[in-house]
């Protein structure tokens, strides 16, 4: 199993991001009762793919943004992420968001406009 699918982390990493984002390796949350400052929060793809980052409440969520789209190889611009169903800003951090240990952020990939056919903007005359 990789540390992107199946459990949260058992508190150890297996990279460390900038600011105070770490992406965990695979196991159970470690006990954040030593350090409150810090949450862990699950990334989960349409796909059902998990990666597990431990954050710093204060941290704005764009460093964890970032990191989940280096490692998955994904243009930043081209993913969104959202909690509760609402979309997350960059700026916004754990705190602003009343984010708690092992919450669920969804990351999908943003859809940009089609086309709608002609049939579908028609209205047919009798």
């Amino acid at each position: 199993m990789s540390d992107a699918e199946g459990a949260p982390p058992s508190g150890g990493t297996t990279g460390v991001g900038s600011g105070g984002v770490k992406t965990e390796g695979a196991g159970a949350p470690g006990n954040d009762a030593e350090n409150p400052d810090f949450i862990n929060l699950k990334v989960k793809s349409a796909q059902n793919a998990e990666i597990w980052f431990r954050v710093k409440k204060t941290t704005p969520l764009n460093k964890l943004m970032k990191a989940y789209c280096e490692r998955n190889h994904q243009d930043p611009n081209s993913v969104v992420f959202l909690f509760d169903g609402e979309r997350i800003r960059a700026d916004q951090t754990p705190s602003d968001l009343d984010m708690e240990d092992k919450d669920e952020i969804d990351a999908m990939l943003h859809q940009t406009g089609g086309r709608r056919s002609k049939a579908d903007g028609c209205i047919q005359q009798l």
